[in-house]
């Protein structure tokens, strides 16, 4: 198990935040420059639920990093991301829901490609 990996799992929770920090980063492919800063990162997990209680009430880091809300933390994932990688992982999850109830119905299973170009236009229908 990696260092990181350890620390994200560590009962101190100081040492936690700057494991999920590393695994965010890590995400990035280590890119500091498009990742939010380190203060700025434990803020917005201080006001994430998907950060879990036990973090999220500790009266020390409340008061180091008080809660602030950061966009690119969604979808239950304390990993940081951007708004495109974001939709991505949606449109992704929506595929695989599809194809999942395409065979339980007993439907043809389509290719992602595919998928995607028949989706095109209810996304863009809805935007114009």
């Amino acid at each position: 198990m990696k260092d990181r990996e350890l620390l994200e799992n560590d009962a101190e929770h100081q040492r936690r935040l700057v494991g999920l920090f590393g695994s965010s980063l890590r995400a990035q492919e280590w890119d500091y420059r498009t990742h939010p800063p380190f203060a700025a990162y434990c803020r917005g997990l201080m006001a994430y639920p998907a950060a879990g209680d036990e973090l999220r009430q500790d009266w020390e880091l409340l008061r180091e990093f008080p809660p602030q809300p950061l966009a690119g933390l969604a979808d239950g994932d304390r990993t940081w991301r951007t708004a495109e990688q974001i939709a991505e992982h949606r449109q992704g999850a929506a595929y695989c829901l599809e194809m999942e109830t395409r065979v339980i119905a007993g439907k043809e299973y389509m290719g992602f490609d595919q998928w995607r170009r028949e989706q095109l236009p209810i996304f863009v229908g809805l935007c114009c």
